[in-house]
């Protein structure tokens, strides 16, 4: 899906969103250990490849004891590819290129990553969405160019081919709540007559199987004759068939038939979908609405099995929780963001505001509800650290912000990233950074304010990546901040990213000055999207940071020793 949608870039109106989702891919990467007693530069070389490889995309790389193999494929026409491979030591040495030409079909064998078409092959994608009624429709279709010759403009937009509207057995409507695709989704970003302005949506391939969650809509009838509607449905769908595999109803048992409001839904890294949900009250709902506006639950579903792995009812501290994240790391569970408990006897669908005084977060481990803390505004401000070097250290204010990366240590201290935000008339400005760290209890230890270094236009409307790794003993972090120094556009389209790094220690919170990794007054390499970050090979407490100068000649690796 990805690399199709590399063949039509041209075409389409990218934002750098697109190309950022490329990097948060490698956080799987930063998870793994490593044991920082310094911060250097151990290893920093360039190499110029070809004018070919330049313009075509780096779409693979491989590593081992011995060294790196870049491989960058290039068009030569509509049914063959041009390929290039280039290797390097463990040094990032020059060891040799290799050219290759073979037809696309061949290349599909031979390497099981490459996942391109041919020119003007017409992929089908599927979108999953509620319709203006409210229903769920499965939209099967493809992209095409509309014009508008008046004007003198033209833009994507998506053809439907085929769609379904599925219903319970009963032919009772569905309104969709969550999903997820066997397919990996691509956000993409386009313009069209039916949406009068830019938008953004998930799109997989028209392949495979997918689950939904919906809420089911009674119908008139049911009411009549007194036919109890169960809430809500799990459905498995064969996308290629468009036929119902599997089916579950939820929320009789769950609920007692006290009315919900779904306060969160997220697909977590562990493939489950995870949902929270509140009572909900108000004028002619007292006979059945739950007296607690409290008596929260969180719901866990494996959507392959379709079966609800997690089923458990806790207490909220706040009845206005503004949910920011559900993340799972191995069997826990952190739900945490911004929150209001002064009004706790009221239901969460009747409290409502944009300025909180607490951030509430809360631990599941196993089948059961650890603990749930709320920590005061007064309380971040109390125990801010600045950043070395820093003419400012911006904090959490309790307004609205985004979400970035949790991390759990060793001895159990939770990390969360954050970045401030802004509305405007043009839509959200994306600010500077901050990181939390509470205690194995979910005590707030301490936060950090990282002022951004980029604030051009690209780096305003686009979430700053931040990523942590850990030490192997346990007694640091590493926090990786790619900051957004603008955006090349003419040709090899790419955000230019570059790394700025601090080592965060643990027990005594404190944390070191920021140190841009290759963005020098001179010289200037730019993170690549799809790699930034490379596994390092020669062991030890290293990360390896991958790149090239803004036009894409020279190709850069930096290894930093800890």
């Amino acid at each position: 899906m990805e690399t199709h949608l590399k063949t039509i870039k041209s075409g389409f109106k990218k934002n750098l969103k697109k190309s950022m989702q490329f990097a948060v891919a490698i956080t799987l990467l930063l998870m793994l250990p490593l044991d920082y007693n310094a911060q250097e530069i151990e290893v920093e070389s360039t190499y110029e490849i070809s004018g070919k490889a330049k313009r075509g995309d780096l779409e693979h790389v491989t590593y081992g004891d011995d060294g790196y193999k870049l491989t960058y494929v290039i068009r030569s026409s509509k049914k063959k590819l041009k390929m290039e491979h280039y290797t390097f030591d463990a040094d990032f040495r020059f060891q040799g290129l290799e050219e290759e030409e073979l037809e696309v079909d061949k290349v599909k064998s031979k390497f099981k990553w490459f996942r391109g078409q041919a020119e003007g092959t017409r992929m089908n994608l599927l979108k999953v969405e509620n319709n203006m009624t409210g229903q769920v429709v499965l939209k099967e279709g493809y992209f095409y160019m509309k014009c508008d010759y008046y004007n003198g403009v033209c833009w994507w937009d998506f053809k439907t081919t085929d769609k379904m509207k599925p219903k319970d057995e009963s032919g009772r409507r569905l309104t969709l709540l969550a999903q997820k695709t066997d397919e990996p989704q691509t956000a993409i970003s386009y313009s069209g007559w039916s949406w009068m302005s830019t938008n953004t949506k998930n799109f997989s391939d028209a392949t495979g199987d997918l689950t939904i969650v919906a809420s089911v809509l009674p119908k008139i009838k049911d009411a009549k004759a007194g036919i109890k509607v169960t809430p809500y449905t799990i459905m498995r769908i064969s996308v290629d068939d468009k036929t119902i595999k599997q089916e579950l109803d939820f929320g009789d048992e769950e609920f007692g038939g006290k009315p919900q409001q779904l306060i969160y839904q997220g697909l977590m890294a562990n493939g489950n979908i995870a949902m929270v949900f509140a009572p909900i009250g108000g004028a002619g709902m007292k006979k059945i609405a739950d007296p607690d506006p409290l008596n929260w639950r969180y719901m866990e579903i494996h959507p392959e099995e379709v079966a609800i792995v997690r089923d458990i009812q806790f207490k909220s501290l706040n009845s206005y929780w503004r949910i920011n994240a559900i993340a799972s790391y191995g069997d826990d569970v952190f739900i945490y963001g911004p929150a209001e408990n002064k009004k706790n006897d009221k239901h969460a669908n009747l409290v409502y505001g944009e300025k909180f005084s607490q951030f509430s977060i809360a631990k599941i481990s196993g089948q059961e509800m650890e603990w749930i803390t709320n920590t005061h505004i007064d309380d971040f401000e109390a125990k801010l650290k600045a950043t070395p070097g820093q003419k400012k250290t911006p904090e959490y204010s309790g307004k609205k912000f985004v979400i970035g990366e949790l991390l759990v240590t060793k001895n159990g201290n939770i990390f969360i990233s954050g970045q401030n935000i802004k509305k405007t008339n043009d839509g959200i400005e994306f600010k500077d950074l901050f990181a939390f760290q509470f205690d194995p209890s979910g005590s707030l230890k301490a936060q950090y304010g990282v002022e951004l270094e980029e604030t051009n236009k690209y780096a305003k409307t686009q979430q700053t990546t931040s990523l942590f790794r850990e030490t192997q003993d346990g007694k640091r972090v590493s926090w990786n901040i790619l900051e957004i120094a603008g955006y090349k556009s003419m040709g090899n389209e790419r955000p230019l990213m570059y790394a700025r790094i601090s080592v965060i220690d643990i027990d005594a919170a404190e944390l070191t000055a920021f140190e841009p990794l290759g963005y020098g007054k001179k010289e200037k390499f730019y993170l690549a999207p799809s790699f930034p970050i490379l596994p390092t090979t020669v062991g030890g407490d290293k990360m390896t940071y991958f790149g090239s100068d803004k036009g894409g000649k020279q190709i850069w690796f930096c290894r930093v020793a800890y």
